[in-house]
């Protein structure tokens, strides 16, 4: 994977833009962009335009959720996966 400094979304229109690029890792300073846990969906979910396994995006997002690797956000919609 490529390893890019970020500088976090753009704004356009007042919503954040996805700047996603595959094998592409946007390293950013977090004293100036501080981490927010996302909903547990977002850590295990398929790729830009491609299939994961089950195994990843079922069987190891359960045993995270069970070990308490990650949880659920209070306040935040999951979507079911």
């Amino acid at each position: 994977m490529k390893l890019v400094s970020g500088e976090g979304n753009a704004f356009v229109g007042g919503r954040a833009t996805e700047s996603d690029i595959v094998n592409t890792v946007f390293v950013v300073d977090s004293t100036q962009l501080p981490f927010h846990r996302a909903e547990s969906y977002h850590q295990f979910h398929d790729g830009i335009g491609k299939k994961f396994s089950a195994a990843y995006t079922r069987d190891l997002k359960q045993a995270k959720l069970r070990d308490g690797s990650i949880s659920s956000v209070p306040g935040c919609m999951e979507y079911p996966m």
